[in-house]
């Protein structure tokens, strides 16, 4: 006899469960967070370095954020503080037990939805640009960036660039790229622009 969760927490469902708004996203990000594949330490050196050289010792908003772990790596000198929000209850738990400091800080809430409080100088979308639906995209990534420093970028990386093309082409048609290219010889897709 199958058992439900078992049946649930399946690939197939849970890309069913990321196209049903927010609420089938939360779930299927949730199960992926609690039975570990998505537990990632990302230590890519070209990313890092470009948060750093954006940053200017000011704040950075890393939308999508998961477990966080690539601000565990940044210099604490780099930055005033960081922001990591996240869709999903289970990784903003994660990422609070692991890395939270004072400064360092988490919010549960959906990237779509944030209220900016004053201008951040890096928006970091590390593997989650692509969940933005291509429709809301570009209007998205405008707010955003009528919300950075003067000298502020919004870094991107994007694991399979292939699958994501659309997503890819529409920040290159519509925005000023400042530096692209894979990230540290993988297939990982990188872009900094405004």
């Amino acid at each position: 006899m199958l058992d439900l969760r078992s049946i649930l927490a399946g690939r197939g469902i849970q890309g069913i469960a990321m196209r049903c708004g927010r609420v089938g996203r939360r779930w299927a990000f949730n199960q992926m967070y609690k039975s570990g594949k998505w537990l990632f330490d990302d230590r890519g050196e070209d990313l890092i370095a470009a948060i750093e050289q954006y940053a200017h010792n000011g704040h950075i908003l890393a939308f999508g954020c998961g477990t966080a772990s690539i601000l565990s790596h940044l210099n604490p000198d780099a930055f005033e503080d960081a922001l990591g929000v996240d869709l999903s209850p289970v990784a903003i738990a994660i990422a609070k037990r692991k890395y939270e400091s004072p400064k360092i800080h988490f919010l549960v809430g959906d990237m779509l939805e944030y209220s900016f409080q004053h201008p951040v100088d890096v928006i970091l979308f590390s593997e989650s640009l692509n969940y933005i639906k291509l429709s809301l995209c570009e209007a998205f990534l405008k707010r955003a960036r009528e919300n950075l420093t003067a000298t502020g970028r919004i870094v991107a990386t994007i694991a399979h660039p292939r699958r994501h093309a659309a997503h890819i082409e529409l920040v290159k048609r519509a925005f000023q790229i400042t530096k692209e290219g894979r990230l540290g010889g993988s297939e990982r897709y990188f872009v900094v622009f405004r």
